[in-house]
């Protein structure tokens, strides 16, 4: 297969191997005529989702290089990418920011997100699986295997992380099949990457107990226990799982729920991609109706896989294929799917006029979608203008949503003082409109300024606030109380009301539950407060430098607030060293929170 340049010339993909070694192709290997050269290649595909300043990638790869020479270095590879392509449309340029050109340069880490949304598709159970476990293969692998910069090793730990979760999800796909012996290979990998994974070992003593009567487990968990850490820095509950080992007390432990793609979800994209291919538009529209319900956004990455094939076969010519196309890129927020809701903003923008709503909510998403790729100041720019267009236009409807994003923006960044006005206008004006959507959106706006005034250690204004959030959500829209419920417990818990405890732990395990992995992670970092205060200090650090890995590694690193205030609430203890910990599953992590929290209760 060829792409086109813009230029209409005939040019061959280049493919990019960057789990293991690394490897440049396009129709003949390619080779660089100096390794900095294949580190700005290989970094900008890494961050392909979003446009990178210049600034990033030479202090990413330069770090210890003054600025001006690192500046210098980075042309001087830049030049050398157009030598070794003879193209110039591999590198594109915006003023300072640099992308790689993603029509004209793939990856296998591209195959494997592109495998993530194929099985929930699949038909059968043994499909899904195949892709699943063909995803894990090419990220089970080492990140530039042979390299050595530091954004290298960053990088590695958070494909580890991953890898290790993907894993985790292939298990369950085996063990849901019966598959039991090609499911203990894989526990028996991971358990010796990370024997501190309560989930690991309850499974392995599952998957034993289904297969010869329990053959080998003894042996299993012998050496598993001899591999341990020292017992003060092995979590509880693992500890508690220990204890009960020694004492041959071992509990069954329940089979994991049907696998994922079993779900109503895909039944939904079966009949979707059917009818879409007979061009039948009560298609669309349900898929318009069902995408736009608040209650199914926890389940963002496999409803936005539905949307994409929606859009693929689409002209966005009807409303409801706009509201598809909206949707989607709203969802990709929340999936981490940047590159996909650009695209999808982009789609809508250029059918809109600019004093439609519809475009100036578009433009405010895609400026979000900025926001969560860390360019801060384009984003800053777009919901400048839409705020500017709401006023021009008086699109009242769509102005509160704008004024809430932008001041989750600045709040994000620490810039509490501009926020604060922001969303004070934002609930004066959804106060007076008359819309169904009214108390979903009031419980939105109350439960993000009870997180910035969380941030700022204003409890009572944040206890204030989430309990408006609350009332909001009583009757819908209820994932509003499930990601603001633990910082309304933070708050409660820090004016005296140990109940609040209570609300944090609710708040973990929800958002656990519901698969809301941004705010299950903020959560967690709120919890920390309270296991600092009870001197539970070296399980709060772990936890804390696990979640940060976890984060990263998911694309939802702490952004300058949320990271100043979990540094803030270790400030006034001790420093000490942290016990390395293995990777670990964000639902392992939520548990060990929870358990350490209910021993206060």
């Amino acid at each position: 297969m060829v792409s086109s340049s813009h230029l209409g010339i005939q040019v061959q993909p280049i493919q990019l191997k960057l789990m293991g070694e690394f490897a440049c192709s396009t129709d003949q290997p390619v080779s660089f005529s100096a390794r900095s050269a294949a580190e700005v290649v290989a970094f900008l595909a890494i961050n392909k989702s979003r446009w990178v300043h210049r600034e990033e990638i030479a202090e990413a790869i330069w770090p210890l290089t003054d600025p001006k020479v690192a500046r210098t270095n980075l042309r001087k590879a830049l030049q050398r990418v157009r030598e070794s392509f003879g193209l110039d449309e591999v590198i594109l340029k915006y003023g300072e920011m640099i992308a790689i050109n993603s029509h004209q340069v793939t990856s296998d880490i591209d195959r494997a997100q592109a495998l993530h949304r194929k099985y929930a598709f699949a038909p059968q159970l043994t499909e899904s699986i195949d892709l699943l476990i063909e995803e894990w293969k090419i990220l089970d692998q080492t990140f530039l295997d042979g390299w050595d910069a530091e954004w290298v090793f960053q990088q590695r730990k958070n494909f580890q992380v991953r890898s290790h979760e993907l894993g985790i999800r292939v298990i369950d796909a085996l063990e849901e099949s019966g598959k039991f012996e090609e499911c203990l290979e894989v526990l028996q990998l991971l358990i010796q990457r990370s024997p501190l994974e309560i989930e690991l070992l309850q499974r392995a003593i599952r998957i034993h107990s289904r297969t010869s009567g329990g053959q080998g487990l003894a042996k299993m968990l012998e050496q598993i226990i001899i591999d341990l850490p020292p017992m003060s820095e092995i979590p509880k509950p693992v500890r508690r799982l220990i204890q009960k080992i020694q004492q041959n007390q071992i509990d069954q432990v329940p089979a994991p729920e049907l696998f994922e793609t079993k779900n109503e979800f895909s039944l939904l994209a079966r009949m979707i991609e059917s009818n879409l291919k007979s061009n039948n538009p009560e298609a669309m529209a349900l898929l318009a109706k069902e995408s736009s319900n608040i209650d199914n956004w926890s389940h963002a990455k496999t409803l936005l896989s539905i949307l994409i094939v929606a859009l693929e076969n689409s002209d966005l010519q009807s409303d409801d294929q706009i509201t598809v196309a909206i949707n989607a890129s709203f969802l990709a927020t929340y999936a981490s799917d940047y590159q996909i809701g650009e695209w999808a903003a982009q789609r809508v923008l250029s059918v809109l006029e600019e004093n439609d709503p519809r475009y100036i909510r578009t433009t405010s998403i895609l400026g979000f979608l900025h926001f969560e790729t860390k360019n801060y100041d384009h984003s800053r720019e777009l919901h400048d203008q839409a705020i500017e267009l709401c006023r021009q236009y008086s699109v009242n409807q769509e102005l509160s949503r704008v004024l809430n994003r932008k001041a989750v923006l600045e709040y994000h960044l620490g810039n509490f003082d501009v926020a604060n006005p922001l969303f004070r206008e934002a609930i004066d004006l959804e106060a007076k409109l008359n819309d169904p959507m009214q108390a979903a959106r009031l419980a939105s706006f109350h439960g993000n300024l009870c997180t910035m005034e969380v941030l700022r250690f204003r409890w009572e204004a944040a206890r204030f606030n989430g309990e408006l959030a609350f009332k909001y959500s009583e009757h819908s829209a209820k994932v509003y109380q499930t990601y603001v419920s633990a910082g309304f417990g933070l708050s409660r818990y820090k004016l005296g009301d140990h109940k609040g405890i209570k609300l944090i732990i609710d708040g973990i395990t929800q958002t656990a539950r519901e698969r809301l992995r941004r705010f299950n992670m903020m959560s967690i970092d709120f919890g920390l407060a309270v296991l600092i205060d009870k001197g539970a200090f070296n399980q709060a650090a772990q936890i804390a430098s696990m979640n940060r890995l976890i984060r990263e590694a998911s694309g939802y690193p702490r952004g300058p607030a949320e990271a100043g205030f979990v540094k803030s609430c270790f400030d006034s203890h001790p420093k000490g060293s942290v016990p390395s910990v293995q990777p670990m599953s964000l639902v392992a992590l939520s548990r060990w929170m929870v358990e350490e929290l209910e021993s206060f209760i």
